[in-house]
């Protein structure tokens, strides 16, 4: 997948929570856009326990849409 691909599945609007599944198998799931940087190669994905995890664009298997938590 391209890191254009990418950016225009992730920062759909409005947006919409995605899982992404790299080519491991490991799922990486993003519930806000501010928690995901994408560049020409690279992303890196920040989750609510502070864990960074960066990965290659080329990595990419697939990106799942979620349905949105429900606001308590």
């Amino acid at each position: 997948m391209t890191s254009r691909e990418f950016r225009k599945c992730v920062f759909r609007t409005p947006f919409q929570p995605v899982r992404i599944t790299l080519d491991a198998g490991e799922p990486l799931e993003v519930r806000h856009p501010e928690t995901i940087a994408i560049g020409p190669k690279m992303a890196v994905v920040m989750h609510d326990s502070g864990e960074v995890v960066l990965f290659e664009m080329a990595r990419v298997v697939s990106v799942t849409y979620l349905k949105a938590k429900a606001r308590s």
